[in-house]
């Protein structure tokens, strides 16, 4: 699936609040069925992604951060757009 945003240009707070508005915007944009849609489905999904990041940073070659940062942080708002 596509997407018009991406966590890798997060580095910063204000980085942090662009990547927001252009998910929102994509969202809107772009309504997926599949979307967890609701606040409580959200945050389950996210819950779920943080627990296993573990697995998707070994699955991308990478070792998990340590401490969060900006990236982090938008990428686990990404995942748990469609994380199950």
């Amino acid at each position: 699936m596509a997407r018009s945003v991406d966590p890798a240009t997060v580095s910063s707070r204000d980085d942090f609040v662009i990547f927001l508005q252009a998910l929102v915007k994509d969202l809107n944009d772009h309504p997926r069925g599949d979307t967890n849609d609701t606040t409580v489905v959200y945050l389950e999904a996210m819950s779920g992604w943080v627990a296993d990041m573990d697995g998707a940073f070994k699955n991308w070659g990478q070792a998990p951060p340590s401490s969060p940062t900006w990236k982090l942080f938008a990428q686990i708002i990404l995942a748990a757009t469609v994380y199950d």
